[in-house]
């Protein structure tokens, strides 16, 4: 068991058609969150991943995030905004405001470890509210939000952006680092 506990890249290969990767993706993230998990079909070449690999379903009007997927749902939105467009995303998060953004904005936010210990920084996308939003800085909030993909004045580029449906305050996660894979 160390060798799935303690690896960063995981193999799974001889993956015939059809077989339930999301499965084995959740299973395995149980035993080992950091890891990097790597698919291949029955010839050994690299299965590419799909929204069935994703952990959370993107079929719906609103997705819901588990704790330990905003690091996935985070790269993915970026890369591939088109399947969260117009929907709504539940997930729970930290308030940041950046110096100078508007006070009916702010950054829903999660420590996510890209490598190692020293790699963890906040990330997240902006969000923005109808009002003025007066929680506290470092606050974890359950928060319902419309996915869009503009461009952001402060931000630059065309990037994902929330706009605000609901939030309430939430208990802080059991692990507050989350991972990207």
């Amino acid at each position: 068991m160390e060798q799935l506990t303690e690896s960063e890249l995981i193999v799974v290969n001889r993956c015939a058609d059809g077989v339930n990767r999301s499965g084995f993706r959740r299973a395995l993230k149980v035993q080992n969150p950091m890891a990097q998990l790597l698919f291949e079909d029955m010839q050994g070449k690299i299965i590419e991943p799909s929204e069935e690999d994703l952990p959370y379903d993107v079929k719906g009007d609103k997705i819901v995030l588990d704790d330990v997927d905003f690091g996935v749902w985070y790269v993915d939105a970026y890369d591939h905004p088109e399947l969260y467009l117009h929907k709504e995303i539940d997930f729970k998060g930290q308030i940041f405001r950046p110096k100078g953004m508007p006070d009916n904005m702010f950054v829903p936010v999660r420590e996510i470890m890209t490598c190692c210990a020293d790699d963890v920084r906040y990330y997240g996308y902006p969000c923005k509210a109808e009002m003025k939003i007066d929680a506290k800085t470092k606050s974890w909030m359950q928060i319902r939000a419309r996915f869009e993909y503009e461009a952001v004045s402060s931000f630059g580029n065309k990037q994902p952006v929330l706009y605000l449906i609901d939030m309430e305050p939430a208990a802080e996660p059991e692990d507050k680092v989350v991972y990207l894979g």
